[in-house]
């Protein structure tokens, strides 16, 4: 009595349940274009969900994909995100919840190398955005916040590597500081002392020598300033000459006078 009473109830859950099977809030949806294929996961119901103006939601209607800033119509995509190329090789790779783009983003090229990574939240960027060439290099770090660069953005090349700052999608550009080098505070290497005490003996010697010639030369000048001088007493003015003259000339007259007297 027991056994058939505990089948009874089993019976009558089991046709309850087959009845009124649980309701789904999501489901899988798959979108053919002409150049990719899209899988997607939408939400049933949108409940409690209020549509912000600075948001971009992505919504399903009429096998068609759709997005707008600050509201929807139809059904918002709600889970994991994929799209295909005509090859079915996979081109892209996220996630949506209530139809805003959040976490990690993958884009791929068309030989399959991974060409960019991004980070979303409440569709916007949010964090680091790596760009990646055919040959696997990274070429652009950027940092953002609330869908604006914030901080730095590294842009390499094969020649150079650029650092920019941004705040709040701004760049900001620094003048180049120009620093004063004070020469009095450098001290001198262990070369330079070696040179200066090289050099000390030359030029004590060169000041020496050259202490020696002025010594000749003023000697010389001081001959040379006595001789002009017994030079110039020597010389006498031509009047006084001609002076000298007319007295030995009267004398001799004087002379003459005095012999024919006698």
């Amino acid at each position: 009595m027991k056994s058939f009473l505990s089948l009874l109830l089993l019976f009558i859950n089991f046709v309850g349940f087959a009845q009124n099977p649980p309701k789904m809030k999501r489901t899988e949806i798959i979108v053919n274009n002409q150049d990719s294929t899209v899988k997607a996961i939408i939400r049933l119901k949108n409940v409690n969900i209020k549509p912000k103006n600075n948001f971009v939601y992505y919504w399903y209607n009429s096998d068609k994909i759709e997005k707008n800033a600050g509201g929807y119509y139809g059904k918002l995509l709600d889970g994991k995100y994929f799209v295909f190329d005509k090859d079915k090789n996979l081109m892209t790779q996220g996630f949506f919840k209530k139809g805003l783009k959040k976490g990690e983003w993958k884009t791929w090229n068309k030989k399959g190398g991974l060409s960019l990574i991004e980070n979303m939240k409440n569709g916007m960027k949010d964090g680091k955005e790596i760009a990646i060439d055919k040959t696997g290099k990274i070429i652009t770090t950027t940092n953002y916040k609330k869908g604006l660069k914030q901080g730095k953005c590294t842009i390499v090349s094969p020649d150079s590597t650029i650092i920019k700052k941004f705040i709040k999608d701004k760049e900001i550009i620094k003048e180049p500081e120009i620093k004063s080098v004070k020469v009095a505070d450098e001290k001198p290497s262990k070369e330079k002392k070696e040179k200066v005490k090289k050099e000390k003996p030359e030029n004590d010697k060169n000041n020496s020598k050259v202490k020696e010639k002025n010594k000749e030369n003023s000697k010389e000048n001081k001959i040379k300033e006595e001789k002009t001088k017994s030079n110039n007493s020597d010389k006498k003015p031509f009047w006084k000459k001609k002076d000298k003259e007319q007295k030995n000339i009267s004398n001799n007259n004087t002379n003459s006078d005095t012999k024919i007297d006698h």
